[in-house]
C-alpha cells in the first residue's frame, strides 16, 4: 500500500469510519457474515484477518475460533484503537490487533491457518 494511502486511512478517513462504526458494522455485516459463512471457521482455526478497520469481523471470528488466536491486521492507528478499546469492553481474550501493512509482513508461514477480508 502506498504511504499516501495509509496516510488518508490514519486521517480524515480514520476519523469519520470510527465515528461511525456501529452504522458501518451494521451496513457491512451482511458482507462480514458471508465471508465468516464461507469460511467455515471452528474452534482451534488460528485466523488473520486484513483489513481489519475496527475490529467488528475479528471479534467475530474470534468468537467462532476460541481458544485460537486472531489477529486483526490493519494500517489505521485509529481504527486499531477502537478495535482495542472493543476488545476491552467485550471481555475477548483471543483476539489482538497488529499495525501494519499486511504486504510487508513479519508473520511466519503457517502461523494461521486461514487468511481473509471482508473485502
Amino acid at each position: 500500500m502506498s504511504s499516501e494511502q495509509i496516510d488518508v486511512w490514519n486521517a480524515v478517513v480514520a476519523e469519520a469510519w470510527v465515528e461511525h462504526a456501529d452504522h458501518f458494522d451494521r451496513t457491512l455485516q451482511p458482507f462480514g457474515e458471508a465471508v465468516l459463512d464461507r469460511l467455515a471457521l471452528g474452534p482451534g482455526d488460528r485466523v488473520l484477518d486484513v483489513g481489519c478497520g475496527t475490529g467488528a469481523t475479528t471479534l467475530r471470528a474470534a468468537a467462532l475460533v476460541a481458544p485460537a488466536r486472531v489477529v486483526g491486521v490493519d494500517v489505521s492507528a485509529p481504527m486499531l484503537a477502537a478495535a482495542r478499546r472493543r476488545v476491552g469492553a467485550t471481555g475477548v481474550t483471543n483476539a489482538e490487533f497488529v499495525e501494519q501493512d499486511v504486504q510487508e509482513s513479519a508473520f511466519a508461514a503457517g502461523e494461521f491457518d486461514v487468511a481473509f477480508s471482508r473485502f
